[in-house]
């Protein structure tokens, strides 16, 4: 909701506003049809040319179970992108969601690129952060190869292995 390269999100026409009464209104339905779901609130990372805040999205603990952050590690795949850590990554978008709500969060999407420096290390940098916190019970990794850029864990034996170590330790 807090991107800027699709029509569903914020621009001129589509505020947070309209996000926060689109998300009250579903929910409300879904509690009216006494659905059995679960609402994860998951806005990607902080980014430069982001259009709003995340207190401005937030529709409120009451109207979410489980909140989330979607982030990327895009290297040196293009031009305006540098290599980050995980640390780097989400770091700062963490921060900024603990101080709106202490709800459980989770990874929703989370992946990191070989080109610009080493998966490998991105990896194990995630394995060593993830326990300072301790609100994140959830990590999804974005396995795919997306417009040409392949996030997959299987991009390297080294990426792999760093994985499979570091799934071993959190055990």
């Amino acid at each position: 909701m807090n991107g800027d390269w699709g029509a569903y999100q914020l621009s001129a026409r589509n505020t947070p506003q309209d996000f926060k009464r689109a998300w009250l209104r579903l929910h409300r339905i879904f509690r009216e049809e006494k659905a059995n779901v679960r609402w994860v609130w998951s806005p990607n990372i902080i980014y430069p040319t982001m259009r709003s805040n995340y207190r401005a999205l937030y529709p409120g603990d009451a109207y979410v179970d489980e909140v989330g952050l979607d982030g990327y590690n895009w290297g040196t795949t293009n031009p305006w992108n540098r290599w980050k850590t995980f640390a780097q990554t989400f770091d700062q978008s963490y921060r900024a969601v603990k101080k709106i709500t202490n709800k459980p969060m989770q990874l929703g999407e989370l992946s990191s690129v070989e080109k610009g420096g080493n998966k490998a290390a991105w990896i194990r940098n995630m394995c060593q952060v993830l326990p300072s916190y301790p609100q994140v019970r959830k990590v999804f990794w974005f396995h795919v190869v997306d417009r040409n850029v392949d996030w997959r864990l299987t991009t390297s034996q080294a990426a792999l292995d760093a994985f499979k170590a570091c799934i071993r330790k959190q055990s």
